[in-house]
């Protein structure tokens, strides 16, 4: 379930909810994540900056969305 929530955008506030633990705790388990996952963190930079410049990204399989 971690993995869908990171990639799909849940909030730390959503985890804690869902776990029904305190948003600190849902803190520390998603920066362990991403501690053994640095590649994501890096990947999820790059499409928020892709985002910001060209009003669009790709996916990983080069699916576009546009952001006007």
């Amino acid at each position: 379930m971690l993995n869908f929530s990171i990639a799909y955008g849940k909030t730390l506030v959503g985890l804690s909810r869902v776990w029904k633990v305190f948003v600190k705790e849902a803190r520390r388990t998603v920066d362990l994540w991403y501690n053994d996952r640095k590649e994501v963190l890096k990947w999820q930079e790059e499409r928020k900056k892709e985002a910001y410049e060209f009003q669009r990204v790709h996916t990983l399989l080069g699916r576009a969305r546009r952001f006007p």
